[in-house]
């Protein structure tokens, strides 16, 4: 702005209307998709039950374009593999900049223990739920550790 030789005050109203144009432009593309990167899988066994933990960035809630306290994540899980699927709703719990979920995922350990075919992929599909806004699903791609009862993420899709 100072090479434009503009003055002070008319420097920072463009200013402003240049950080409101950003803000809005980004609101308007992330509510197009479930804006997650960066995905990581966990696993605990909870009576012998497996559970998924899985983190990732919300850019929406990072961007201070949602709050975490409003945002709910639609779930469903898909293991073909193992013939499993489950399904459910979480809220958003953030914890140190990343979203964090606990979901029962219906697989038991021996179950994860058994041997599965490079090609045979699990899926987490995930959707965040916003006031106002229901954005596409995007697609955790997961494949089971074998000796390790557990997953891995191998890939992200929007």
């Amino acid at each position: 702005m100072r090479q434009g030789g503009l003055p002070a005050q008319a420097a920072e109203i463009l200013t402003d209307i240049l950080i409101q144009r950003r803000d809005k432009l980004v609101a308007h593309w992330y509510a197009r998709v479930t804006p997650i990167e960066r995905p990581r899988a966990t696993t605990s066994v909870v009576d012998s039950r497996v559970r998924l933990g899985v983190s990732f960035d919300d850019l929406g809630i990072q961007a201070g374009i949602w709050k975490a306290s409003v945002t709910t994540y639609r779930w469903r899980f898909e293991d073909p593999s193992l013939g499993v699927s489950a399904e459910g709703e979480e809220q958003a719990t953030p914890s140190r900049g990343r979203t964090s979920l606990r979901l029962d995922i219906g697989v038991s350990r021996e179950q994860l223990r058994s041997p599965a075919a490079d090609d045979e992929l699990a899926t987490l599909r995930i959707t965040s739920l916003r006031p106002g806004a229901e954005a596409p699903v995007s697609t955790i791609f997961l494949r089971r550790t074998g000796s390790d009862p557990g997953y891995r993420v191998v890939g992200l899709t929007h």
